[in-house]
């Protein structure tokens, strides 16, 4: 069963936010850092003599500038590396069989066992093949032509690896 997929920057973009707050490591990891940045702020503001309204609304803007500052530069060095590395955008056909994920566009063939498949992931624009905790094959689910099509699909790739879509 295969799939014609043309992935743009922003599908690639939005697979790096989904894994950032979604996958239970990175997750984690996102959130206390989003949340330390105002506590902190906080926190030296009050112990340096200010009154708990003052730190509280100035730790909170250094925050919320902070965490901002953050997630841009995140996606300042996603756009950046899909600039450098060719193959990560554009056609691609993905292939599920019984052996196997095949990837493919002009540039690169790839093959994924589905014993080294490590999680099903889904959201409501895409399908994540995750082949560890950081890579995934994308699939958006505008390249199906239709929601039967793209059941079908879902449930032949949960079949062949024995896990399903979460």
């Amino acid at each position: 069963m295969e799939v014609h997929v043309d992935l743009h920057k922003e599908d690639f973009w939005r697979f790096n936010r989904y894994v950032m707050f979604h996958m239970p490591k990175y997750r984690t990891m996102m959130l206390s850092a989003l949340i330390s940045v105002p506590l902190l702020s906080i926190l030296l503001l009050r112990f340096s003599s200010f009154d708990w309204v003052y730190s509280v609304v100035v730790g909170v803007l250094i925050g919320i500038l902070c965490d901002l500052l953050f997630v841009y530069r995140i996606k300042g060095r996603t756009m950046s590396m899909v600039k450098h590395n060719e193959g990560i955008l554009g056609e691609r056909t993905i292939t599920v069989d019984r052996t196997a994920v095949h990837e493919s566009n002009d540039k690169t063939q790839l093959r994924y066992d589905w014993s080294g498949i490590h999680d099903l992931r889904r959201d409501g624009d895409y399908l994540y093949i995750f082949v560890n905790s950081m890579q995934a094959v994308i699939i958006p689910k505008r390249s199906f032509g239709s929601p039967e099509a793209e059941q079908s699909y879902v449930k032949a790739v949960e079949d062949y690896s024995n896990k399903t879509f979460a």
